[in-house]
């Protein structure tokens, strides 16, 4: 794997054999995110937009995520 670009806050990779570009989609990750937020959200009584701008996330994902 070859680092290539850092495209909407997706590190994007480079085959070394094929050369396709392509990202890499860690769930682990997503999902510690979204729980940092939905704390926030109940524990820290933040706005959903005071969140959307701390977290990059719309008001429309926080939504469905948190609905889960």
């Amino acid at each position: 794997m070859l680092f290539v670009a850092v495209k909407k806050g997706k590190q994007r990779f480079r085959g070394k054999n094929c050369g396709l570009l392509f990202t890499w989609d860690n769930p682990g990750v997503r999902d510690s995110n979204t729980f940092r937020c939905f704390k926030e959200w109940v524990v820290g009584r933040q706005t959903l937009s005071q969140i959307r701008k701390t977290s990059g996330y719309s008001e429309h994902s926080l939504k469905r995520y948190f609905n889960e």
